[in-house]
């Protein structure tokens, strides 16, 4: 499997392909081809290549966190995993970490958009709701049939048959995709939905460091795309990074940073001739609603879907899971964003965790996140002697491989399993 920056750890191997996948190469590594580029640690721990030029390019990842979290990775046996930590002060990428069991030339799982955004896109869907309509964690939303299926049958709002209601907050904690539909479609409209997306960084090239493809968001035609589009059903692909990096601007007043995954340059004489420096994308949320998006995010773990994962956890955790079946690659998508805080040291991280499997072995991002949080709070980035994923493993509730077809977010159960019977 490969692996970015795994010769930083006892047994990895050279990266030179993986630096190669990841770095943009305009501004630094010229020319890469000719270069060994084994990773080295400076004598302060940090990891640096020399370039064509026998400069010393300092990388902002933490070695030892990096470790830790690829050892992580080589227990759960995922087909396709991808881990991104960032800081969210500065926008620093700690660890950019993957594993992969099938097809191991894939290099660049983490920075590649090929994977529906899923449930994660609610995040855009209540930010839009809260800047123009004023909701808040409490506005209530009237709708009619399950938490989790979407269809021509109950997209529409119909006050006779809508006898369901339920809050914004509990709605994006437990992912109920008919609440999320009737916001975009009711509230807000297409237009809305591709500005606030644009001011996420969707379609847009958010890094000058990195090679991070753009996460793209196709605007919806009819009002069943709308609706279903707002609930996370929608074509729009997101990368892992990305999602980093929306958990990140809770912690900024709702500003999106670029990434950094280059902290310096220092030349042969050992004179810096660059310096790194937090930079803006834009704003995704206005300064005096962030703490509106941060209460509704919360009951991800307070009451929704990460609950069983973080039930009594002392940080403070805004966050949000996903769920969807893709086909680049083929295989059901886990999805896990979230901004960690440590109210005792004030110590923060932004995480993104996508477990992608064609097997139904049912490890979880939100899992895979748990263990992942454990070992980045732990004295020496230590990893837990019994990660919580393989403990405690997710019993599947999706589709088994033989028959991958639509599944629905959150119950993952088949179309065919909600139509109605016709009457004799």
């Amino acid at each position: 499997h490969a692996q970015f920056f795994n010769d930083l750890c006892p047994s990895g191997a050279n990266t030179k392909t993986e630096i190669q996948s990841i770095v943009d190469g305009d501004k630094f590594l010229k020319p890469i081809d000719s270069l060994p580029l084994e990773t080295s640690l400076s004598p302060g721990g940090k990891p640096f290549v020399l370039d064509a030029k026998s400069r010393k390019v300092y990388f902002e990842i933490n070695a030892k966190l990096q470790c830790s979290v690829l050892e992580l990775l080589d227990r759960y046996k995922m087909p396709w995993i991808s881990v991104v930590l960032i800081d969210p002060e500065t926008g620093a990428v700690l660890s950019i970490a993957n594993s992969y069991k099938q097809n191991p030339d894939s290099l660049n799982f983490a920075i590649q958009s090929r994977v529906p955004a899923a449930s994660i896109f609610k995040i855009v869907t209540a930010t839009a709701g809260i800047e123009e309509k004023g909701l808040n964690n409490n506005t209530i939303v009237k709708f009619r049939g399950g938490n989790y299926v979407l269809s021509d049958y109950n997209y529409k709002p119909d006050s006779k048959k809508d006898t369901r209601q339920m809050s914004v907050g509990e709605a994006l904690g437990k992912s109920v995709n008919p609440v999320f539909g009737r916001l975009a479609l009711g509230y807000l409209g297409a237009d809305s939905l591709e500005e606030h997306a644009k001011k996420f960084g969707f379609n847009y090239h958010i890094s000058s460091q990195i090679k991070l493809e753009p996460s793209i968001f196709t605007k919806p035609k009819t009002d069943y795309e709308l609706a279903r589009t707002g609930a996370g059903f929608g074509d729009v692909t997101m990368s892992p990074l990305h999602g980093a990096l929306i958990a990140a601007s809770l912690e900024n007043s709702g500003i999106i940073i670029r990434p950094r995954l280059i902290s310096t340059v220092e030349a042969p004489e050992g004179e810096i001739i660059y310096k790194s420096k937090k930079d803006a994308f834009g704003t995704a949320i206005s300064q005096k609603n962030v703490d509106e998006l941060k209460q509704i995010m919360a009951n991800s773990t307070l009451t929704g879907t990460a609950k069983k994962y973080f039930s009594g956890s002392k940080y403070k955790i805004y966050s949000k899971t996903g769920t969807l079946n893709g086909e680049n690659p083929k295989g059901l998508n886990r999805w896990f964003i979230g901004l960690f805080k440590d109210p005792a040291s004030q110590k923060s991280v932004a995480i993104s965790v996508l477990v992608t499997d064609t097997t139904a072995r049912g490890i979880s991002g939100t899992a895979v996140a748990r263990d992942v949080i454990s070992t980045f709070f732990s004295p020496n980035y230590e990893v837990p002697s019994i990660s919580y994923a393989s403990k405690r493993p997710v019993k599947s509730r999706y589709t088994p491989k033989k028959s991958l077809g639509k599944v629905y977010a959150g119950k993952g159960k088949s179309v065919k399993k909600f139509k109605k019977k016709k009457k004799k």
